[in-house]
């Protein structure tokens, strides 16, 4: 499979510091619960995390903690695109400040049906944090992206850092467009 290198280590690095420190100023003083979309976003939701605590003590967020949740959609003739929640969180987010986490932001449809479905949950907050996202696959003009790494305009098909091709090529310390 012919790869292209179009974000390396430093540069994602770089990235989710980025968040890491938009994150510790909007919530200075409070508590943060990190949903990570599996499998994707795991990568980047350790490394976010790390990131964030590591700012605990430059007066930013208190704690953070991490929740996890999967989806799959369906395309079939029955179900185009339908969304459905294999695996859910854990523990109550009623009056908490909750971020989503995502490693890809393409179409926005598996994101607006995870918001729509923490929304119900009660949060204090609700906000979302994507590594790469690519304005010109977007379908939804009622999704917010509050944190994002790295914006990806025309980027392709993409692996690495969580993002795998048929569940392969996930744990590269990069992000390759396939050609």
């Amino acid at each position: 499979m012919a790869q292209r290198i179009l974000y390396n280590e430093l540069q994602i690095s770089q990235a989710v510091r980025r968040v890491a420190m938009q994150i510790g100023e909007d919530f200075q003083g409070q508590e943060v619960v990190l949903v990570c979309v599996l499998k994707g976003a795991f990568i980047f939701a350790a490394d976010l995390m790390r990131d964030i605590e590591r700012l605990l003590g430059d007066g930013g967020v208190v704690s953070c903690r991490i929740e996890f949740m999967r989806t799959s959609s369906y395309h079939d003739a029955q179900t185009p695109g339908e969304v459905k929640i294999e695996l859910d969180v854990g523990h109550s987010l009623r009056d908490q400040n909750v971020i989503i986490v995502d490693e890809v932001a393409d179409s926005l449809h598996t994101l607006a049906h995870l918001l729509a479905h923490l929304r119900a949950k009660g949060p204090k907050t609700l906000r979302t944090a994507v590594l790469l996202t690519k304005p010109h696959k977007h379908q939804r003009e009622d999704v917010v992206i509050d944190y994002v790494g790295i914006v990806g305009e025309g980027v392709g098909f993409v692996i690495g850092y969580g993002m795998d091709a048929k569940g392969k090529l996930r744990g590269l310390p990069y992000i390759a467009v396939v050609e």
